[in-house]
Order: structure tokens, then sequence, then C-alpha cells
């Protein structure tokens, strides 16, 4: 059991939602070291120890559907909690300050999809996959981003954090913990510490040359998406 009154919980009750394979565990990761001063934070170790919560100086971290299904989570060293959806939006809670982290789509369908390398699923199934998970994100980004703007939410693009790790880190740092000053330095090491990079390409996905065509004319469904949010369109080859 925790002994709540030994850490310093100062930080703003935060949640972070964001939809699947978009880059939540990984900047996570970058706030555990950085919170706890700890360049080798052993987050994955960590994380999938059931019935805990991760402390890192400040930030006392929940995973819902790890560490427990509640929203917002009742252990009261808790200010960081990390979800994909909830069924309460941020004007209804005024005291909850949101971190709303997303993705072009065709990334995270292919990163759904495990890139498919041997070729297991047929063309036509990919499809219906492709569309499925397009309805469910379009339908998410409208909940929680496009038709937010509160005060209260930070929103941020996973391709902003690759493409600028450290301005991006240190804006969303500053939000999370307005009351004191970064450490630039120690950030920079963080950074440099971390493996921030597309793991992928799309010529990875087995059926990219197959379905190209296909996941353009998808993309083009959600041009308006992308723009309103400045989402970077994918560079096709």
């Amino acid at each position: 059991m925790w002994n709540y009154n030994y850490f310093n919980l100062l930080m703003n009750n935060i949640r972070l939602i964001s939809y699947p394979k978009s880059g939540q565990h990984l900047l996570v990761q970058c706030l555990l070291r950085y919170f706890s001063r700890d360049l080798n934070y052993p987050f994955e170790n960590r994380r999938k120890d059931e019935g805990s919560i991760l402390i890192a100086g400040q930030m006392g971290y929940c995973e819902k559907g790890l560490h427990c299904n509640e929203v917002p989570c009742r252990e009261p060293a808790v200010n960081f909690q990390a979800m994909h959806d909830c069924h309460k939006l941020w004007y209804n809670e005024p005291s909850v300050n949101h971190i709303i982290l997303y993705r072009n789509p065709i990334y995270i369908m292919l990163s759904l999809c495990n890139y498919e390398k041997n070729g297991i699923v047929s063309l036509n199934n990919y499809l219906r996959y492709f569309i499925g998970y397009l309805n469910e994100w379009k339908e998410w980004i409208h909940k929680w981003a496009i038709k937010g703007g509160d005060v209260n939410a930070h929103q941020l693009a996973y391709e902003d954090f690759l493409n600028e790790p450290l301005d991006t880190l240190y804006f969303l740092i500053k939000f999370i913990d307005c009351d004191n000053d970064i450490d630039r330095e120690h950030l920079i090491k963080v950074i440099q510490s971390m493996d921030i990079c597309q793991k992928h390409k799309l010529i990875d996905f087995h059926y990219y040359e197959h379905l190209k065509e296909q996941m353009k004319q998808l993309e083009d469904l959600i041009a308006s998406e992308l723009e309103t949010l400045n989402i970077p369109k994918v560079e096709w080859i």
C-alpha cells in the first residue's frame, strides 16, 4: 500500500484521452521519466502489474483497464489517468484538465491490423475493417476534439509529438504542471533517452500496393477533420 503522504502530488488533475494506437504509451513514458527524474523508469514492467498505480514524483498514474475501470480512479494518489474513451466530457467536470491525443487514422488502421505481413486476412476483409475503424475514429474525433475547444483541454497530434518532441512536451508539461518551471535540460535528456520515431512505414503493410488507392479514397473522406485539426495527410509513396 502506498504511503500517500510521502508524495508531493501538486499537479493538476489530468485525464488523457487517446484513440487506440495514437502514441499514448510513448507519451506517458516520457512524462513518467520527466516527473520521476529517472531516465530508466521501468514503465512497461510496472504498468502490467495489475492493481498498482505508478508514482513518478508529482505524478500518480492510473491506466484505465489495467489498474482499475473507475473514472475517476478512486485512489487518492492518482492525479493522472489515461484511457481511450469516457462517458464524461470536460465541460461536466471543470476540476479535470484533459489531454486529447489523436493521429491520422490511416496509420491507426494499419497498426490495429498489425501490418499483417503474413497476408492471413483477405483484401475484402481489410476494406471492411478499415471502413469500420474510420467510422469509429470520426465519431471519436468529433466527440473529443472537434466539438471541444474548452480551456480545460489540451489537444495534441501524435505527428507533432514525433516531429517536434521538445516543443510538444514542453507545452504539454506546462499545461499539466503550470505552477512550476520546466527543467528544459532534463526534458532534453528524457527525449534523448526515448525512441521517439515512426515505428512502421506504409510499405510495411502486406497489402499496401493492392489497397493504396482505396486507402487514399478513405483519407479523402476525412479530409475536413484532418484540416480542422491540422493533422498531416499521408505522404503516399
